[in-house]
């Protein structure tokens, strides 16, 4: 849960709606009942931000660079025609 995200933004969201960051985050997954969490810390959360900021100014120039990985390209549809995929050929049946 350290470098999640998801709690960051979280965290940051609490920041500028409340003016303070939260005291704890947490995932908490019902099915299993396994909890992650962490304390976040200022400077996480102006990390969290300019890293949206990029995110957001790259959308505005339609800029999308690849970011290849296993998981995401396994997931993504275009996947079988993208020259960065980072997904293999199907297995043979």
């Amino acid at each position: 849960a350290k470098e999640s995200l998801q709690l960051d933004l979280y965290a940051l969201a609490h920041l500028r709606t409340a003016g303070r960051l939260p005291d704890w985050v947490e995932l908490r997954f019902l099915e299993s009942g396994l909890r992650a969490g962490k304390r976040p810390t200022v400077e996480e959360a102006a990390a969290t931000e300019e890293r949206i900021r990029g995110a957001a100014a790259l959308i505005r120039r339609r800029e999308f660079p690849p970011t290849p990985s296993y998981l995401a390209c396994g997931q993504c549809a275009f996947r079988d025609i993208c020259p960065h995929t980072a997904w293999g050929p199907e297995p043979e049946a």
